[in-house]
């Protein structure tokens, strides 16, 4: 199928470039015709198709000379053919005949040749290129009638006589030019200079008439005066001079020569309404005359002069149509000249890209003249083969003994049906190189007879498929692997799902629009249904009652962050509170096809934790209430104090404003302090709500080591605070972070004793907020690191201590989704380091 494809797209693209070829013969406007050894027509364009008055078919295999040269020349034309093909004579490059028509019209074609050769350097026929010059003759047997005329009035028209031989060397010139085939550039400035002297004119340009790729005619000017007098008019002409000025608007005196090919002659410019200026740096014009020249019936350019002495008359046209003439004939020439310049260009690439395609597809053409026994390769073929084009002689038997032995009898059997009972041939064989590495080939062709059912001639391709080939049977290799591979997978993808719907949490998958691909037996269960009815339903619809996306959902976060996204939410039909956890997930590409989700009901482990927290809770406010009372006792006497002796100076009528005055204020003092007291412990004991509010930890940290104080536990502590200078949003429960650092710094407190030093930093890293308490109490031993994190376990027994209060502030900390470490070496104090993402 590979082979197939292969070759029917290098034909095709073949085919294609033949037809591209033929295309660009079809649009030269010359003849273009090759004759073979053989006097047959073996190529002909349309344009010669059109000359000849005949179709391609009825013309391609016919003899030239017997159809189309007409008979008082045909037989010297067909010697001199003959003796070209022999070698006798050397081809001559240029030469005009008559040719014959289909309707027996006779037409003059000015031929340029050139001879074909096979590789082995045999003149195989020629290749023609030919004008019709039959109007050009036509013109030229006119001028001769107008020299003629010219010279019948030269007695008693002195003033004519010397126009006419003005005109005379003006065209004298420019046919001297032409003949020593000067570049257009000098010979139209000759034209210019002609046209300037026969009308007494100051300026004026030749130009070109060509249309655009939309259609539209433009001017192009071959010839254009020089005009410089100052600064812009130098300007002027140096940017026109080389690249030649182009003219796109006919509203002007320009326009009916270019669109209604008549001339146009204005002797007063100023008042004249078609005068539309002139360009920046022109010499002023009083006077203009435009003439257009036809070749045929084609208008192909026009001639424009200007400050002519004493103005312009009509006559002047007829009297410069000679030169006009010979302008139209200079312009069509050069044109059929640039387009054989670009045919040859364009089959020269078309060579090329067939040999590049050749190249790329290792296939190469053949061409065998059975008759002959003469076999011609392309380059392609000779790269296949190893070999160069000169070591080998291109023979059938030649070929033969490149084939490998053990295939001779199969190749030499398929070319004998081929030729004799006109089979199919289509064959692959191997092939042996001079360096004795082999090859395998594949050849097709197809077999020419003559009328006589005789095989004449033989052409076609060899590929190189000897990768093909390797290929094939590392493939069926492959094929065979991956059919024990697909076993494989087979039992390992049963096994993933066993093992997926034996997770009891709910596992699902779903796409980055939030839809369901695949959930497991429990994400089933839970909801009283199928993982088949679930898939293609959102996500949303099982835990957010349809919201789609909601905020802070983990799905849509892992999407956009290409990050694990985590979240909690109250699943709402049987009021459980889920921990989900998204992961991102790609395709074998590289591209984000969806996320993992993991959802774990922790209401139970919730509920657990609160029991906890609650406890740490009264055990810690177990060991402040001693001194919670002592500190409320304080202010009672001092209150107690001063109402007693303003109760006694009441009684015994007294009344001093100042004593009474300084009274009050001590039991207002005392009053706020106490209220200050309660409203702290209030705050550490009350449960509080789950819901997020942004917080300000430092405020945090304040708050809790003032609390702290309550206790007079800082008297001899030294407190160090470096805060950082900035501090993110975060987001979080204020009365959880207040316990976590409750029992971070009361840990740190119980290291130290009565004494030391307790260090506070925070900083924000960029991606989170780290606050690290330090102190510099006793530390904590190798043994006992991988267990403080324990619920229960403690070392201050004695003391009063739960064990809960660093199990509960990691768990406290992870629901916010950071994280809490703890560093600490055996004596030398220890340091807990939070981090907070944001």
């Amino acid at each position: 199928m590979v082979k197939k494809k292969a070759g029917q797209e290098t034909s095709d693209m073949l085919k294609a470039e033949s037809v591209r070829a033929q295309r660009y013969l079809d649009i030269a406007g010359v003849i273009l015709i090759a004759i073979g050894a053989d006097q047959k027509i073996k190529l002909i364009n349309k344009k010669g198709c059109n000359i000849l008055a005949c179709e391609e078919e009825d013309v391609l295999g016919e003899n030239w000379f017997d159809n189309f040269v007409p008979e008082r020349i045909r037989d010297d034309v067909k010697d001199v053919f003959i003796r070209l093909m022999s070698g006798e004579i050397e081809p001559v490059e240029y030469f005009e005949n008559p040719v014959i028509t289909r309707q027996g019209e006779e037409r003059i074609i000015a031929w340029h040749n050139t001879i074909l050769a096979d590789e082995q350097g045999n003149i195989s026929g020629t290749l023609s290129s030919g004008e019709d010059i039959t109007e050009r003759r036509k013109a030229e047997d006119e001028l001769r009638k107008y020299r003629d005329d010219l010279e019948r009035l030269v007695r008693g028209r002195t003033d004519e006589l010397k126009k006419t031989n003005d005109l005379h060397q003006v065209l004298t010139n420019v046919q001297s030019h032409y003949i020593k085939a000067e570049n257009p550039k000098v010979l139209f400035e000759t034209m210019l200079k002609g046209f300037l002297t026969l009308t007494e004119s100051e300026y004026g340009f030749i130009g070109e008439l060509l249309r655009g790729p939309d259609g539209r005619p433009f001017l192009s000017t071959f010839a254009l005066t020089d005009v410089p007098r100052d600064k812009k008019s130098r300007r002027f002409y140096n940017m026109h001079t080389d690249t030649g000025m182009e003219c796109r608007n006919f509203d002007n005196l320009f326009g009916p020569v270019v669109t209604e090919g008549r001339p146009v002659i204005s002797n007063d410019l100023k008042t004249d309404p078609r005068s539309k200026g002139l360009p920046e740096g022109h010499p002023p014009i009083h006077s203009f005359m435009g003439l257009p020249f036809y070749y045929g019936e084609e208008l192909v350019g026009m001639v424009g002069v200007a400050n002519g002495k004493g103005g312009y008359k009509e006559e002047q046209a007829g009297y410069l149509r000679p030169l006009l003439t010979t302008c139209s004939n200079i312009i069509n020439a050069y044109r059929i000249e640039r387009q054989r310049k670009e045919i040859e260009q364009e089959i020269i690439i078309t060579r090329d890209r067939l040999n590049e395609a050749q190249y790329i597809s290792k296939i190469g053409n053949w061409d065998w003249d059975i008759v002959r026994n003469n076999l011609w390769w392309s380059d392609e073929i000779y790269r296949i083969f190893g070999l160069k084009p000169q070591e080998f002689g291109a023979t059938y038997e030649a070929f033969l003994k490149t084939v490998h032995p053990a295939d001779w009898d199969f190749v030499m059997k398929s070319v004998d049906d081929a030729l004799n009972k006109k089979g199919p041939y289509s064959i692959e064989h191997r092939i042996l190189l001079p360096d004795g590495t082999g090859k395998t080939v594949h050849e097709q062709a197809v077999v020419v007879f003559d009328k006589s059912g005789k095989a004449v001639r033989m052409t076609g391709t060899v590929q190189d498929i000897t990768g093909r080939k390797k290929t094939e049977v590392e493939k069926e290799n492959l094929i065979q692997e991956l059919q024990a591979a697909l076993k494989k997978v087979s039992v390992s993808q049963k096994e993933w799902h066993d093992t997926f719907d034996s997770i009891q949490d709910l596992v699902y998958i779903s796409d980055r629009k939030h839809t369901l691909l695949k959930v497991n037996r429990a994400f089933a269960k839970y909801f009283g249904s199928t993982p088949k009815e679930i898939i293609n339903k959102k996500c949303s619809s099982f835990f957010h009652e349809g919201a789609c996306p909601v905020p802070e959902c983990p799905h849509a976060a892992a999407v956009k962050n290409k990050t694990p996204g985590f979240s909690e939410f109250l699943e709402p039909s049987r009021n459980r509170l889920f921990k989900i956890s998204s992961f991102p997930y790609y395709s074998q590409g590289g591209e984000l096809t969806g996320t993992i989700c993991i959802a774990r009901d922790i209401t139970d482990e919730r509920e657990k934790e609160l029991r906890y927290i609650l406890s740490e809770r009264l055990a810690a406010l177990g060991q402040m209430s001693a001194t919670i009372a002592h500190e409320i006792n304080n202010p009672l006497a001092a209150i107690s104090g001063c109402s007693e002796g303003l109760l006694k100076r009441v009684r015994a009528g007294g009344y001093e404003r100042e004593l009474f005055e300084n009274y009050l204020s001590i039991i207002e003092e005392e009053v706020f302090r106490c209220k200050k007291i309660t409203n702290e412990l209030l705050s550490f004991v009350r449960v509080g709500n789950k819901e997020k509010e942004k917080l300000d930890i430092h405020a945090l940290l304040d708050r809790t080591l003032e609390l702290v104080a309550l206790q007079n536990r800082m008297e001899n502590i030294d407190i160090q605070k470096r805060y950082g200078d900035t501090m993110p949003v975060i987001e979080g429960s204020e009365v959880e972070m207040g316990q976590v650092f409750m029992a971070v710094i009361t840990n740190a407190l119980d290291a130290m004793g009565h004494k030391g030093t307790l260090l506070i930093v925070t900083e924000n890293t960029g991606r989170t907020f780290d606050i690290s308490i330090r102190d510099t109490g006793t530390g904590i031993s190798k043994d006992h690191m991988h267990k403080i994190f324990e619920p229960f376990f403690t070392t201050k027994i004695k003391s009063g201590g739960t064990g809960l209060g660093l199990s509960i502030a990691k768990q406290i900390i992870q629901n916010h989704n950071g994280s809490l470490n703890v560093l600490s070496e055996e004596g030398k104090g220890a340091t807990v380091k939070i981090s907070l993402p944001y």
